[in-house]
């Protein structure tokens, strides 16, 4: 598994590098199939390289998406934060009963609805707004689908659009959602006003597995910083299953049970 990782790894960059210099075309709109992670595969229509190398090139999300994987039942609810194209949701649906996945970019939200099409899924539910610590209509500052990751911290995107932000725990309280068994959160920087608007959820019905991408470089954008990550999830009664540092970001997987 090692060797495909890395051979991936490498057609996945010279790739990059061949379209960008023009000596390969891309040929956009395509379907790829993603087999690395489940034998049947996952179809996904990607409109630019950089929708490529997110469904090709994951870095140590890959590590993280098996470790979900390999502990998700099929009675399972999964909340994606931060779905963008739909990697993470796709394979948690076909291990999982229900599968919610947030994204508030209305770019990236038409890609998601269309790779849930292309693969038939029925358990997935797409939430058009942002996790956050309160309900509130506030700027997403976007590249577009062919660029950086939206961010709630403006850190140089060329534009902005207007979304919805909601807390966690208000909207399991209303009704609005079920109580999730695993949750992943990739939203850069964010995921501290997330994990403020879900204290409660931690504490009263704390999933099983949080996967979180810290982001330290953007939390002071959020006033805040990784030790105010780490002190949520330790005051909730979490502790740290899997840690993998990748570049300027870092991931970490937290249970709330022995493990």
């Amino acid at each position: 598994m090692r060797f495909a990782k890395a051979y991936r790894s490498v057609a996945v960059r010279l790739r990059y590098h061949l379209e960008r210099l023009g000596l390969l075309s891309g040929g956009y709109p395509r379907i790829v199939v993603q087999r690395a992670i489940l034998p049947h595969g996952i179809s996904f229509e990607v409109a630019n390289l950089t929708e490529y190398n997110r469904v090709f090139d994951m870095d140590e999300e890959e590590n993280c998406l098996r470790f979900l994987l390999d502990r998700l039942s099929p009675e399972d609810v999964f909340f994606d934060v931060g779905a963008c194209i739909g990697v993470f949701t796709l394979h948690a649906a076909c291990k999982c009963r229900r599968v919610l996945a947030f994204e508030p970019d209305e770019g990236f939200r038409q890609h998601l609805y269309r790779n849930i099409a292309l693969n038939k899924v029925t358990n997935v539910e797409v939430i058009p707004w942002a996790v956050s610590d309160r309900s509130a209509t506030v700027p997403l500052f976007t590249d577009g689908v062919a660029g950086r990751s939206p961010s709630l911290a403006n850190s140089g995107f060329g534009g902005q659009v207007l979304i919805e932000t909601h807390a966690l725990d208000d909207e399991v309280a209303r009704g609005g959602l079920p109580l999730p068994d695993v949750i992943k959160m990739d939203i850069e920087g964010a995921e501290i006003l997330a994990l403020r608007g879900m204290r409660k959820l931690l504490t009263s019905f704390p999933p099983r597995y949080i996967y979180v991408e810290i982001h330290p470089q953007a939390l002071p954008g959020f006033s805040s910083s990784k030790q105010e990550v780490m002190e949520i999830f330790d005051a909730a009664g979490y502790r740290v299953v899997l840690h993998l540092p990748r570049g300027l970001e870092e991931h970490y997987v937290f249970s709330a049970a022995p493990h």
